[in-house]
């Protein structure tokens, strides 16, 4: 199990977390978020009403996704009712807005910002990369992962956005 002040206390001020320069040891850990935490969904725009990148994780509004009816057609409403069930609750809004883009140990730091970029390398346009997904680092699952998704382990408060 993991414990917040574990998470909390890692020596990251010592230089790069792992998993943000090896894509492998990256993938490792997103596949256990997705088997294990429920990471996802796939493509979290089948659910917007809004671009993706018009969300303000600090703010999400019931009318940036689209309306209940819609959502019942979306290829996601699997997802969203398996994380419904998962908080015990029949408000759909309330899981929509539960995003990594929001959680407490979503890292978006500059510091962090850094680290992903130093990891991406000279391999592909950097900026477009993490602007456009919104790439942060995990703290609690240890992976670059997207403000867009969820997941199980999500906790209000974030992100974090200081080293």
């Amino acid at each position: 199990m993991i414990k917040l002040m574990d998470v909390l206390s890692e020596a990251e001020d010592k230089g790069c977390p792992l998993p943000t320069q090896n894509i492998d040891l990256n993938l490792k850990n997103r596949n256990k978020a997705f088997k294990k935490y429920n990471y996802g969904p796939a493509d979290p725009r089948h659910d917007l009403a809004v671009k993706v990148t018009e969300l303000d994780y600090g703010n999400l509004k019931d009318s940036d996704f689209k309306s209940k009816e819609e959502l019942e057609e979306s290829p996601n409403i699997s997802y969203w009712n398996k994380l419904m069930d998962i908080y015990n609750t029949e408000d759909i809004f309330a899981i929509l807005k539960q995003r990594c883009g929001n959680c407490a140990a979503f890292n978006i730091s500059d510091k962090m910002r850094d680290c992903i970029k130093k990891g991406i390398g000279d391999e592909a346009p950097v900026e477009p990369i993490i602007k456009v997904g919104e790439i942060g680092y995990c703290r609690f699952l240890k992976f670059k992962c997207a403000a867009a998704r969820a997941c199980q382990a999500w906790v209000s408060g974030g992100p974090i956005t200081e080293s």
